[in-house]
């Protein structure tokens, strides 16, 4: 691995550099960004620096695909039977937690 003050040597000589190589160096993400054509995406996925280069998520569109489940998950948790029998179990008074006095 080479250090990040190497990275204006290697800038300057990017048509020596094996790229199958430099993809595993953490150091290198800055040279590796700006060289996305010649990167060796095998190698780059074991770089543990790199995952912001390899996964682009999309927040809005896992919450979306996910209100299903978050929907049953609700009426699951907060069932009012199972809610019962977990104040039960635990020795609760649910009007302790509730605006209803």
């Amino acid at each position: 691995m080479f250090e990040p003050e190497c990275n204006t040597t290697i800038e300057n000589n990017l048509d020596k550099i094996n790229w199958s190589c430099i993809c595993l160096n953490p150091n290198a993400i800055d040279i590796i960004k700006d060289n996305l054509d010649k990167v060796n995406w095998y190698y780059l996925a074991q770089n543990p620096n790199a995952n912001h280069l390899l996964f682009q998520y999309d927040y809005k569109a896992m919450k979306e695909n996910n209100r299903g489940f978050f929907e049953e998950l609700v009426k699951y948790v907060f069932h009012p039977v199972r809610l019962i029998n977990m104040s039960e179990l635990y020795s609760m008074d649910l009007y302790d937690y509730t605006d209803a006095s």
